[in-house]
């Protein structure tokens, strides 16, 4: 909701609409570029969560300042686009990965039409501003701390074994500690294994016999 709140936000914002629509479509790159990166590291559970948290500020200061700060207020709005556009990117994901096989595309397919359907009251966001001008940045600030709050009690799905059956999705992350970052994850444990698994490829690799091997020179 918010992507598209800040889209459809931008010609009432000060300065050149083009250019803030041009920045505001730019900023996206990094941000998913950084998205790509820490899901891989940080996780798919926390990243949307900090990140949220953030473009919850930043929007909040952006509806509370004087209308006259603009300069302030514009980068308060580039910042929370980057934010959301870092969000946009994991919770795709993270979507997909929470859903247990069966159900991954039906579930998927659910959640984006609930998303769409909430889209619908974008305009309505929007439109707030013409009674107050930060107005729907304060609505776009408390939706953010509320999915926030929401996304951080999803499971983490970083390195861990996606739910294959509905039971499997009933039990998964059940057990693990609210503040955890990779549950049941052990980096040395982790590397210990794949050494294992290495060395154990090349014992087979050498025990098999190949072809040539069974041939005699006449």
């Amino acid at each position: 909701m918010i992507y598209e709140q800040i889209t459809l936000n931008t010609p009432y914002m000060s300065g050149n609409q083009f250019l803030n629509f041009f920045v505001l479509a730019v900023v996206e790159l990094p941000g998913s570029v950084l998205a790509g990166y820490l899901i891989g590291n940080l996780g798919r559970r926390w990243t949307p969560v900090i990140f949220g948290l953030f473009m919850g500020i930043v929007c909040l200061v952006a509806g509370l300042v004087s209308e006259d700060m603009s300069i302030l207020i514009i980068i308060c709005i580039i910042l929370g686009k980057f934010a959301v556009s870092v969000t946009f990117f994991v919770i795709y994901v993270q979507t997909t990965e929470l859903f247990p096989t069966p159900l991954r595309a039906t579930g998927g397919a659910v959640a984006s039409t609930i998303a769409s359907i909430f889209g619908l009251l974008n305009p309505s966001v929007v439109y707030t501003g013409k009674y107050y001008s930060g107005a729907p940045y304060l609505v776009m600030s408390l939706i953010s701390f509320i999915g926030c709050i929401c996304a951080s009690f999803l499971p983490e799905t970083l390195r861990q074994h996606l739910p294959e059956t509905i039971e499997d999705a009933e039990d998964f992350g059940v057990g693990n500690k609210y503040w955890s970052m990779h549950p049941d994850y052990d980096r040395k444990k982790r590397k210990s294994i794949r050494r294992q698994s290495e060395v154990y490829i090349r014992s087979k690799s050498i025990s098999v016999p190949h072809e040539n091997d069974n041939d005699t020179t006449i």
